[in-house]
């Protein structure tokens, strides 16, 4: 039982951070009119050679290469007259992905390494709230957190139980906020298996990026920390709006003592 509760902690611990707040963006669109076109170009190209002082920097950087140039500009212009082969993000974030985070409410189907052994985990999160599900050892288990409280439910036993702070350490629970502290740092295309992906990155407030891949407007994988000793990557099964409001309830459930031995 003790490892049952490690294995539930960690993973919760760990897809918490995985919530992100996207924006809707389109490459190249620097005067925020959600149209990329030549005034778009123009401007991105008078900021390269120093006869623009201002500009939206990150949508200027249409390659994400850290750099503003003639490349960004150009691409611009050929995304304006539909040239452009690569995928852009506009049939993405505005029409998938924004209506689900703002929403406060979605669910999010990923599998999991446990002990080498691939899990199918089920992550809630309902405003403040979050759950997450999985089967360890043939027990079907959720780990929840309500209310800046953490519990475990056994829901087929119909049993839960509260987890004392000592088993979680110094780890505050009580603001669940969906990855508001994410800062939006760039888009890139990456081509994986022969598929190209739409790939944006987010740097959380200790500095740590992660990579959230993108196909045919599915929300196919992250990576958190890529290029690093820290790198792990979640497959993403589905991802939708809504919760199971259900799992986010006591009622009807006894109150155990969980065991701390194996």
């Amino acid at each position: 039982m003790k490892k049952i509760l490690s294995i539930l902690i960690s993973v919760i611990l760990a897809v918490s951070a995985f919530a992100i707040s996207a924006s809707a963006r389109v490459l190249g669109d620097v005067n925020g009119d959600k149209t990329a076109n030549s005034s778009d170009a123009l401007k991105i190209l008078m900021y390269s050679v120093g006869t623009l002082e201002k500009i939206d920097t990150v949508a200027a950087d249409v390659n994400c290469d850290g750099n503003i140039n003639s490349s960004d500009a150009l691409t611009t212009l050929m995304i304006s007259v539909g040239s452009y082969s690569g995928p852009t993000n506009v049939d993405l974030k505005p029409e998938i992905i924004d209506p689900v985070f703002k929403s406060g409410k979605y669910t999010l189907s990923t599998v999991v390494d446990v002990d080498g052994v691939p899990t199918p985990t089920t992550i809630m999160i309902n405003g403040n709230n979050m759950c997450t599900e999985m089967t360890v050892e043939n027990i079907k288990a959720r780990t929840l957190i309500l209310d800046g409280k953490i519990y475990v439910v056994f829901p087929d036993l119909k049993v839960y139980s509260e987890v004392p702070k000592d088993q979680v350490g110094n780890v505050d629970f009580g603001n669940i906020s969906g990855g508001s502290g994410l800062k939006y740092t760039g888009s890139r295309y990456v081509t994986v298996d022969g598929k190209t992906c739409t790939v944006d990155s987010y740097k959380d407030s200790d500095g740590v990026v992660s990579d959230y891949y993108f196909l045919n407007g599915k929300w196919v994988k992250i990576v958190d920390n890529p290029g690093t000793s820290r790198e792990s990557v979640m497959d993403i099964q589905n991802f939708k709006a809504g919760v199971d409001s259900s799992w986010f309830s006591l009622k009807g459930l006894i109150k155990i003592d969980l065991p701390t031995s194996n």
